[in-house]
């Protein structure tokens, strides 16, 4: 069963995603690139996330950690949600690399090829654990950060594409994450990166 998750990033998506979760009933770490720490600073100090849910109902959410450590925040966790856009990945996988244990499990919102990225980059280091990769084909949420530490979410998305790399792991991933978000099984990660529709709704 799920019960303690990492969320990487400090942007829209990650506020959103930590204190949703929290509010679900799992134990959350944060976590921020060091280099991001005077923006992320707000957050960082008060350990706690206002939330305005899609209903306008208002309420502070307490984290289990708000860190810019990336040892710390994923030591321990059962799944480790990267929700940052997509060019950050690298960055941040390259952090928590060091790290990564047996049996965790590395989603990516969304993923934007990031899961195949990802696998190559495991194999350059010769890193063969146990190790799932998954990505979702957008966030579970319309969302933007009103201020610091303050995130509104506007809409949910009633149904979230799904898929893990390698694909075999797909229906055990969907199995620890239907009873939080609305995920249905893609057929492969190039399905999921390719059903984002964020290069059709936000055009250059």
């Amino acid at each position: 069963m799920l019960r303690k998750i990492a969320v990487l990033g400090g942007g829209s998506g990650a506020h959103a995603m930590a204190a949703d979760l929290t509010l679900k009933g799992l134990e959350v770490n944060m976590c921020e690139v060091p280099e991001f720490k005077q923006s992320f600073s707000t957050t960082l100090e008060r350990q706690e996330i206002c939330l305005i849910d899609a209903w306008g109902e208002e309420r502070a959410v307490k984290l289990g950690m708000v860190t810019t450590d990336f040892e710390q925040a994923i030591k321990g966790v059962d799944y480790i949600m990267m929700t940052i856009p997509a060019m950050g990945h690298k960055r941040f996988f390259s952090s928590i690399m060091p790290y990564v244990k047996d049996g965790q499990t590395i989603v990516m919102w969304s993923g934007n090829y990031s899961a195949l990225l990802l696998a190559n980059m495991l194999r350059e280091r010769g890193i063969k654990g146990d190790i799932t990769l998954a990505e979702g084909h957008t966030l579970p949420w319309g969302c933007r950060l009103e201020a610091p530490a303050r995130i509104r979410i506007f809409v949910e998305a009633t149904k979230l594409l799904l898929s893990a790399f390698p694909a075999k792991n797909t229906g055990r991933v969907i199995n620890d994450l239907k009873h939080i978000y609305p995920v249905v099984p893609g057929e492969n990660v190039l399905a999921t990166s390719l059903n984002n529709l964020n290069p059709i709704v936000h055009p250059v």
